[in-house]
């Protein structure tokens, strides 16, 4: 069936979003539909095909990843002519009706200086650069393109956010960082070509990467051959295929041989509660140029919401010799700082460092500690007046709270100043585990407090799925901290989004990598707040939310 027909098939299923793997099938999914979200996972030239406006700001409902065929075709020559010194003709093949085709033959020709190009096939002994790897372990020379797997993992991200609320059409669409170079030692064996793997700096990045990614080598070794190869031609060993992950533009040894910076990350949560956070903080280094099995290694521990396992953890560490040590939330940041003065600290999200003195101030914090913080000064009272704004009728205002954050006493004062000015009464709910959260039926309802700000606290974090099930058992409506816990089953959460708190984290590691020192560096607070609020558990307490709210929200949950 051709490719429209299978699009219409999805379309009429009613899909939420449509993952294209190419701009082709990109460009399937934009001739059936204009209004499903369709993630591309790779496409050469998006702009020019006319599927997004413009990269910064795609417009439309297609988004995604590019790989700019020009730059990596270029990149490609050059490699060619690093493994064949003696190069001087170079054919191109070409399809004329894949719009990212002629960019990418304009690039070989500028860069290898070839008056005429010509279609040709591949003969077996002609010494062949391709793009996807596939061709090289079925037989190919080399090959230089994007790491495919890489592309798709952060497409996943695109779906996740979509799903979640987000705006397709303010998704920026994202260059792809890591590439691979791929070698066949067999064929180049076959072709004469001893000197493709001989070259000073191929030979560094051949052997580190052997070492570095054993886990991939190892499964690469069966080469997928046509039914004509033997049976025992079907198996390569390390001799006959050697794949480096490195750098496909061909850098000098001094590039290549860059240094590999060691990231620790310790977070007071659950791989589920933080998870999203931490791959925003991975996107945002890559973005930055910092990519894991190139230049970075970024290790991360989880205290899975046991805050005495801090101290081991950060620890563990700082055994392993940082260069920076991100933490969230602040709770985090002070058990790292017990262990160190020296190693910088980023803090990824939270309030209080100031507080609890691993800060001098927000504008000059001093020592080794810097970073991001989610607590505006006037957020709270706003989430109070949010709250009397989805249910006027209410009287009293609870506070749940653990009464152990380092901003507890500071948003507590704010909480009963704005429930004063409102006139509403302000009642104090204290938990500590799940178990506690039985005291919202006593606390709340009748004769009790009628609506409820959670506080920011790590351990309500931690407890926020239960606390969900808890407010609608109860049809009590809750305002949350964080704008991500509305698009997870929570009412209406008023924040920092804490995906781009870990994203703007990421520019303080690059900072101080590159020289800055922590102490000079301001802790950044929040500018943008953002509303996301959930229809679907607004109906199940039976609450109307007003429009004037709804007019205001970034994102609305279905």
């Amino acid at each position: 069936m051709p490719l429209p027909g299978l699009v219409g098939d999805l379309v009429r299923l009613k899909v939420d979003l449509i993952v294209a793997p190419t701009s082709i099938y990109t460009g399937a999914a934009k001739r059936v539909t204009s209004t499903i979200p369709v993630v591309f996972a790779s496409h050469a030239d998006p702009v020019n095909s006319g599927h997004v406006v413009s990269l910064a700001r795609p417009g439309g409902n297609a988004r995604g990843l590019t790989i700019i065929m020009s730059e990596t075709m270029a990149k490609s020559l050059e490699l060619l002519k690093e493994a064949l010194p003696g190069l001087s003709r170079v054919a191109v093949i070409w399809d004329p009706g894949t719009p990212s085709h002629a960019p990418a033959l304009k690039a070989v020709e500028t860069m290898g200086g070839a008056k005429q190009l010509a279609e040709l096939g591949l003969a077996r002994k002609l010494p062949t650069m391709f793009g996807p790897r596939e061709h090289v372990e079925a037989g190919g020379l080399m090959s230089c393109s994007p790491d495919r797997a890489d592309l798709l993992r952060r497409a996943a991200g695109y779906v996740d956010k979509i799903l979640k609320g987000a705006n397709p059409a303010e998704l920026p669409v994202q260059q792809a960082t890591k590439f691979e170079l791929v070698v066949n030692l067999k064929t180049a064996k076959a072709l004469g070509l001893t000197n493709v793997a001989s070259r000073p700096y191929w030979r560094q990045g051949l052997r580190s990467s052997a070492t570095e990614t054993g886990r991939t080598l190892s499964s690469m070794y069966v080469m997928r051959a046509g039914a004509s190869r033997r049976p025992e031609e079907h198996q390569m060993n390390r001799r006959d295929f050697v794949l480096a992950l490195v750098a496909c533009g061909a850098a000098p040894p001094a590039v290549q041989a860059q240094p590999v910076f060691r990231i620790g990350v310790l977070i007071h949560g659950t791989e589920r509660t933080y998870g999203t956070r931490v791959e925003a903080l991975r996107t945002g280094l890559r973005d930055l140029g910092y990519v894991e099995g190139r230049n970075l290694k970024l290790s991360v521990r989880w205290n899975e919401g046991s805050a005495e396992r801090l101290p081991d953890l950060a620890a563990d560490l700082l055994r392993e010799k940082p260069d920076v040590l991100v933490a969230a939330p602040v709770f985090s940041a002070a058990a790292a700082h017990k262990h160190t003065r020296t190693v910088p600290i980023v803090i990824a999200s939270g309030s209080g460092a100031v507080q609890i003195g691993i800060a001098q101030s927000l504008a000059r914090p001093g020592g080794n500690v810097t970073g991001v913080s989610h607590q505006g000064e006037d957020l709270t009272q706003k989430q109070v007046e949010l709250l009397k704004m989805i249910a006027p009728d209410i009287s009293s205002v609870g506070f749940l709270t653990t009464g152990q954050s380092f901003i507890y006493e500071e948003q507590r004062r704010h909480v009963m100043r704005a429930a004063e000015v409102l006139q509403l009464r302000f009642i104090e709910v204290r938990i500590s585990t799940a178990a506690d959260l039985g005291r919202l039926a006593s606390m709340c309802g009748k004769g009790g407090c009628e609506g409820l700000l959670a506080a920011t606290d790590p351990t309500l974090t931690n407890l926020r799925v239960q606390i969900y099930d808890w407010a609608t058992r109860l049809r009590l409506p809750v305002i949350y901290p964080v704008p991500e816990y509305a698009k997870e089953g929570g009412l209406i959460g008023y924040g920092a989004n804490g995906e781009e708190l870990f994203r703007r984290a990421a520019t303080y590691v690059d900072k101080i990598l590159k020289g800055a020192k922590p102490g000079d560096l301001p802790i950044e607070q929040p500018t943008k707040f953002d509303l996301v609020v959930n229809l679907k558990a607004a109906k199940a307490i039976g609450l109307t939310i007003p429009q004037a709210v709804l007019l205001r929200a970034d994102a609305v949950i279905h």
